[in-house]
């Protein structure tokens, strides 16, 4: 008898035990924001400490108050706000505006509209938008894709450039990472943050065909007509470097000659037809961009470089 009442006693430990360990796996996560206001509750308390304790040394006749309420160590004074936390706290709250790290601009503008919270004081709004435009990556799809919210006349340099447009040269100069993603390449730029600022350039290639075009040349290939753009970019951006630090960054005629000209990168290392199809050929290294052949005969004809209005190029 005994023998079984420790049998089932041990059984039922067994399975409160795993009970508990499920709970305590269930358990989420904290997030960002649970973090800022655990440290804004540990602030606030090391506050008000350090304040009782400016009072009782200048008052030595003041005893001790042992009746403190337990409560009021777990809550935050009535009153607290956030611009009553340290600057680097805020940035932690306004980072997790919206939640995610990358946003294409070729999407439902509504999705990346600025943070609500940059509406409710001029401080917070200049922090805010400081942390939103500086630390998140913005990037373009080239391929032709975007979202129905857009006039279907749109391409993507025009979205791109209405969307500087809106943002204006303030938070143009906040900007820190710009993404282009094409067929047959990247090109990610970041803006560092040294004085004087530089431009670096991330190029990738995503092909690697060996088909060329009739009458090109067996020494023209892929891996060539890559590296002629990659530097062509590479001298467009050296232009623009010297003036970011006058500008206190990148401006939003800066950010308009670089989509322009990763646009105009596309045709020439289009493989749909075969590389250099239609004169599309980059002659010889470092050649400026502007001394490139004419494009448009490749356009006019390329179903995939064809979304291109001729005008824009």
């Amino acid at each position: 008898m005994a023998s079984s009442i420790k049998t089932r006693s041990a059984r039922l430990f067994r399975s409160s035990a795993g009970i508990r360990k499920r709970a305590h796996d269930a358990k989420p996560r904290q997030s960002t924001l649970e973090r800022a206001q655990q440290q804004m509750i540990r602030f606030t308390r090391s506050k008000a400490n350090h304040s009782d304790a400016m009072v009782k040394s200048s008052d030595p006749a003041t005893e001790p108050n042992s009746s403190l309420d337990d409560d009021s160590e777990s809550h935050p004074p009535a009153g607290l706000g956030l611009l009553d936390l340290p600057q680097e706290l805020r940035e932690m709250v306004y980072a997790h505006f919206p939640g995610v790290a990358v946003i294409p601009i070729n999407q439902d503008p509504a999705t990346f509209l600025q943070p609500a919270i940059s509406k409710t004081s001029r401080l917070i709004r200049e922090e805010a938008l400081n942390v939103f435009y500086s630390r998140k990556r913005f990037f373009l799809d080239l391929r032709g894709w975007k979202s129905s919210a857009y006039p279907s006349t749109w391409t993507p340099r025009r979205i791109f450039n209405e969307w500087v447009k809106a943002i204006g040269t303030s938070n143009a100069t906040r900007i820190k990472h710009l993404g282009f993603f094409s067929h047959n390449f990247t090109a990610n730029i970041q803006i560092s943050t040294q004085k004087p600022p530089t431009l670096i350039l991330k190029f990738r290639t995503l092909s690697h065909s060996k088909e060329v075009a009739e009458g090109i040349g067996a020494a023209y290939n892929f891996a060539i007509a890559a590296r002629r753009a990659e530097q062509g970019l590479r001298l467009l951006l050296d232009k623009i470097e010297p003036q970011l630090d006058k500008n206190g960054g990148i401006n939003v005629a800066d950010m308009k000659k670089i989509c322009r000209a990763i646009e105009l990168i596309q045709p020439f290392l289009c493989t749909r037809p075969s590389l250099g199809w239609a004169g599309t050929t980059i002659p010889r290294d470092d050649m400026r961009m502007e001394d490139w052949p004419c494009a448009k005969p490749h356009v006019r004809n390329c179903g995939e470089c064809g979304y291109l209005h001729m005008k824009s190029l």
